[in-house]
């Protein structure tokens, strides 16, 4: 049925997490004429119930477009209270629609907006928020105020819609807010369904974390026979370079020694390091690690269930976050520049008789800028199947390749891999000829050849950085294949191609997730369910019995729905991996 109005809505709630026992206690419903109606849930039982059918009814009613600010947390409240909604609802997003509008905005934040846009004072919200803190909860804030701060609320939703709504049907970038909208629902049922924590793993970790940091005090005794506060940044720098005299190898911005971590690298190369280096490097690594892992615990439910904070459109670009805790920053086993990394991902396990799968996309960040800069002969090569590092490192080095490692791949060299890699993105991001040398470990003379010939062959990326950049001050601007705007500040053009590159990222993970969750509930009955993003990886969980059966079939078609994206036109790939058992021990699983 086709909408016949719009109305905004809003929730007043007794905390942030609705998995965690959050509940509505009031809402409020604002029409397009500025009425705003207001109806409590806490009051006498005839009063709520009648609230509750209002609502129910508004929900059920699919002539009415819903629009709210921050639609996913609204919505998450609406299906934990237990709301029918009609499945045609058309749904709008006012912080969407702020976000794509002015990207460098300070805050979208609804009372910030009304300010700006609207000049209308904050004097209200200021008071409540100093009143909730007073009462402890917003729920307990006398009624008066709260009926003039949830107007406020309704009447500048609704506000923000008027203004937007009929400008954002003009923009090219429709079909992106579009999608947006639709990530919202997807990304509020991977919150709900969640990933689950191994407890045994996780409570194991936390002893042995523990165990090692009582040890460092112990060594550290042993060492100087005192207590030395390893994780205090003065006591470090009075330890190393004044009681040991070890030699300075990087200064901060005001001057001062370093005790960063790229110094206490650089300290940790010397000969005959001395051992308090590696006991630094324990402290802060565990000290971190320790807060991480509680914070898994405190906000995992009864069941051991977390249900992260899925924000889809966080970052200035575009990007998808998470918080509470953020599960896109989950240490691997091995990471660069932390020789004690914690190993975070044994907190985490696949759910009872499922299978836990992870897909990534291989080499994403190259394969969008040859995207971006429209990079045709690097497309042939993709099309070939031919691989762009690959391609580099044969012309990088040139004759002074060494003959044993003529034939370049990972398998075979990877260290000279690794370095022509780190080249290639060198040389994309704008590096100059010495920087470039000294990624390959050439010298310059060496690698000025290769360095040529790149330019002349692949022109497209090679002044990537420097037409990216010049797009920033003619326009104020850099443009995704998406025809997505993102501003960029002009004192900063240079990081015009980091801001393109992440909105293209973004817009390709977002527009997969919607693919693959409504193909999982089309094609598999809802059985197989997503669980979270992590940047350009995505993780799915799939019931043992249809994994057993399906695998190929499953694996195929998510990997169409997620390389065959219209607006990209180099060739994408992904690859899989898989657990029946906890995060860490997932192993790589092929189509057959």
């Amino acid at each position: 049925m086709a909408v016949k109005q719009y109305k905004a809505f809003d929730y007043e709630t007794t905390g942030l997490n609705p998995y965690k026992d959050a509940k509505i206690f009031s809402y409020c419903i604002a029409d397009e004429e500025g009425n705003v109606d207001i109806c409590r849930l806490d009051g006498p039982k005839y009063e709520r119930e009648n609230n509750w059918e209002k609502l129910q009814d508004f929900f059920l009613d699919d002539t009415i477009g819903k629009i709210a600010h921050n639609l996913k947390f609204e919505l998450a409240f609406t299906r934990c209270a237990g709301i029918e909604i009609a499945e045609n609802t058309e749904w709008h997003d006012t912080m969407i629609m702020s976000q794509l509008f002015r990207n460098l905005a300070p805050s979208h934040a609804l009372d910030y907006l009304g300010w700006e846009l609207g000049r209308i004072a904050r004097d209200t919200d200021i008071e409540i928020s100093r009143l909730s803190k007073a009462y402890g909860g917003y729920q307990n804030v006398p009624k008066d105020w709260m009926t003039k701060y949830q107007y406020l609320d309704g009447f500048r939703t609704m506000l923000l819609f008027q203004l937007w709504w009929p400008l954002i049907q003009k923009e090219a970038f429709f079909e992106d807010y579009l999608n947006e909208i639709a990530l919202i629902s997807v990304a509020e049922r991977m919150q709900a369904y969640g990933i689950d924590l191994c407890m045994p793993e996780t409570n194991k970790l936390l002893k042995w974390m523990e165990d090692e940091l009582e040890q460092v005090q112990k060594d550290t005794f042993t060492l100087f026979g005192e207590y030395i506060n390893l994780n205090s940044t003065d006591q470090v720098a009075r330890l190393l370079y004044q009681r040991l005299r070890l030699p300075v190898m990087e200064y901060t911005e005001d001057k001062k020694p370093s005790t960063g971590k790229d110094a206490l690298l650089k300290l940790r190369k010397i000969p005959n390091p001395h051992p308090v280096i590696e006991l630094i490097f324990k402290q802060r690594s565990y000290i971190k690690g320790l807060a991480i892992i509680r914070g898994y615990l405190e906000h995992a439910n009864n069941s051991g269930v977390l249900h992260s904070n899925i924000k889809t459109n966080h970052a200035r670009t575009g990007r998808l976050a998470c918080e509470n805790p953020n599960l896109m920053n989950v240490a691997k086993e091995e990471v660069e520049k932390n020789p004690y990394p914690v190993p975070a991902r044994r907190c985490f396990k696949s759910r009872q008789d499922c299978v836990m799968c992870f897909v990534d996309y291989v080499g994403l960040q190259m394969l969008l800028m040859i995207e971006v800069s429209h990079c045709h002969a690097m497309q042939e090569i993709l099309k070939q199947g031919g691989h762009p590092h690959l391609e580099a490192a044969r012309i990088f080095y040139g004759p002074h390749l060494p003959e044993e490692l003529r034939f370049i791949d990972k398998k075979h060299s990877k260290k000279l891999y690794g370095a022509a890699k780190n080249g290639h993105f060198g040389l994309a991001f704008g590096a100059g000829l010495p920087q470039f040398a000294d990624a390959l470990n050439l010298t310059i003379a060496q690698a000025k050849p290769g360095y040529d010939l790149y330019c002349k062959l692949y022109p497209e990326i090679a002044n990537l950085t420097t037409t990216t950049a010049a797009m920033v001050k003619e326009k104020g601007y850099v443009l995704t294949p998406f025809n997505r705007k993102l501003y960029v500040s002009i004192e900063k053009a240079y990081v015009g191609l980091n801001y393109v590159i992440q909105g293209t990222e973004a817009g390709i993970t977002k527009r997969s997730l919607v693919n693959l969750d409504s193909y999982f509930k089309q094609e598999w009955n809802d059985d197989i369910r997503l669980v979270i993003p992590i940047h350009d990886e995505i993780v799915f969980s799939v019931p043992r019995v249809i994994y057993n059966k399906a695998k190929n079939r499953i694996f195929t078609d998510v990997k169409y729905l997620m390389t065959n994206i219209p607006n990209i036109k180099t060739k994408l790939d992904v690859e899989f991996k898989m657990t029946f058992g906890t995060w860490d021990r997932a192993k790589e699983a092929r189509i057959d």
